[in-house]
């Protein structure tokens, strides 16, 4: 066997490609654990920000729809008393 090829070199280099390869398998896993927690919590913000958005628009529309159905009880009476 040449010097080169010696069994036990071959062995240590494939144990450190092997532990270069789960170390990197388990970066992976980690940054996409990171990822997933940020994307849930931009979400999360995103929800709570439209809720309050949403809140407001309802609010606003029973509002106008109060005031819509006010005026047309001030203007029914006002159009009893018209003759017509």
């Amino acid at each position: 066997m040449p010097p080169h090829l010696d069994l036990k070199k071959l062995e240590q280099m494939w144990e450190a490609q092997d532990r270069w390869q789960l170390m990197s398998w388990g970066l992976r896993q980690r940054q996409g654990l990171i990822f997933r927690r940020h994307f849930l919590n931009a979400t999360e913000h995103l929800k709570d920000r439209f809720r309050i958005l949403l809140g407001r628009f309802l609010q606003k529309r029973a509002e106008k729809q109060f005031q819509d159905m006010m005026d047309l009880i001030k203007n029914f009476d006002a159009d009893q008393e018209q003759p017509g």
